[in-house]
């Protein structure tokens, strides 16, 4: 943990009013006509209905109107309930998503063997690693869900960084080639099933560089995962 969050009434007023001026700005994005706020993880708030309730009225009472309110799906508690019953516009995919990983690569005996043998680094065995075709496979084949939903791509995953002890997550196999694949079906599948207002796929991430998934140049790709997302647009335009 990292910053211990509390929450009270007088915290969820004093949120919402210093979100105000940027909502206004009419370069803020939008869905449905409405700025979009999104809440991480909906299902740690204490009372997620109450919160909402009091953003929304004060926005209201502010001249603001009406927002778009969405959650990430986490693989927790909201994840595949309908994000309306709490109080939310529409739900987030997160990528990658953690319950469509696949098989966990080097666990059988010829790698334990390896690793015993100097053959493989023992890293191998301590951390969790992943294919990254075979989870964009299973984010792509799963039903999309009957309530508001919006898509999400990720160039890859790797927490390494900040679990160097072990227990990583690590997806394997991730090329700007393969993440182009998945974010041209996610912008097939928006395009095909979102309505003009809200043709939206979100992207993780621009500069996540403690796990891996980055679109900012570096050093392995260049620029080619920019690249990858500029050609991906233009197939879809």
């Amino acid at each position: 943990m990292l910053i211990e969050q509390r929450y009270s009434d007088e915290d969820d007023e004093a949120h919402i009013r210093t979100l105000l001026p940027h909502f206004r700005d009419p370069r803020y994005i939008r869905i449905d006509g409405k700025p979009l706020f999104i809440v991480y993880k909906v299902d740690h708030l204490p009372d997620p209905r109450r919160t909402l309730a009091t953003w929304r009225r004060i926005a209201r009472e502010e001249g603001v109107g009406e927002l778009t309110l969405a959650q990430f799906e986490w693989s927790g508690t909201g994840s595949g309930a309908d994000p309306r019953e709490v109080g939310l516009d529409l739900s987030i995919e997160f990528a990658p998503d953690w319950r469509r990983l696949g098989g966990k690569h080097f666990t059988g005996w010829k790698s334990r063997l390896a690793m015993a043998l100097g053959l493989l680094p023992k890293a191998y065995g301590q951390h969790n690693f992943f294919d990254y075709d075979r989870m964009v496979d299973g984010v792509l084949a799963k039903p999309a869900p009957d309530y508001p939903f919006l898509r999400c791509v990720s160039p890859g995953f790797d927490n390494s960084a900040r679990r160097s002890s072990g227990g990583a997550t690590i997806l394997m196999n991730n090329t700007p080639q393969r993440y182009r694949r998945w974010l041209e079906a996610a912008l097939a599948w928006t395009r095909k099933h979102q309505p003009p207002q809200r043709q939206v796929v979100f992207i993780n991430a621009w500069n996540e560089w403690a796990e891996g998934n980055h679109l900012e140049p570096d050093a392995l790709n260049g620029r080619a995962l920019l690249e990858a997302t500029r050609d991906a647009l233009k197939q879809n335009a």
